[in-house]
């Protein structure tokens, strides 16, 4: 914890097998602050050290943001393009008459996971 009463900020690390994790910045729950610790030791421990991206984790963090702002669940419509041997899913995620586009991806789940991390990054932009 660091920062006056009325402003606290946690930073957190995990320790796994011996080896300590940080999160990367400080957060204003703890909890944010612990899930951050996490994702850097579960991306480590990706096979071959595939530190792609984390987006597995926008989804719920996107939701998470939106309840605590008093918001309705995101609602997600994705779009299948591509030959049948190699499809193509983009997804929109809307946000309370708001929609955010992701990349293109190979899943469906991947293009969610992809517009969930854009509107997730957007909406903390805009909150900070």
């Amino acid at each position: 914890m660091e920062g006056p009463h009325h402003e606290i900020r946690f930073k957190c690390k995990v320790t796994l097998d011996g080896k300590t994790y940080h999160s990367p910045e400080y957060f204003r729950t703890l909890k944010d602050a612990e899930n951050a610790a996490a994702r850097v030791a579960l991306t480590s421990l990706a096979p071959n050290g595939d530190h792609e991206d984390n987006t597995i984790f926008y989804k719920n963090l996107l939701q998470d943001l939106l309840f605590k702002e008093g918001r309705r669940h995101p609602v997600y419509l994705t779009q299948l393009s591509g030959a049948a041997h190699k499809p193509v899913f983009l997804s929109n995620v809307y946000c309370g008459g708001e929609h955010f586009t992701g990349e293109e991806a190979k899943t469906k789940k991947q293009a969610e996971m992809s517009a969930a991390k854009v509107a997730y990054t957007n909406l903390k932009q805009r909150k900070r």
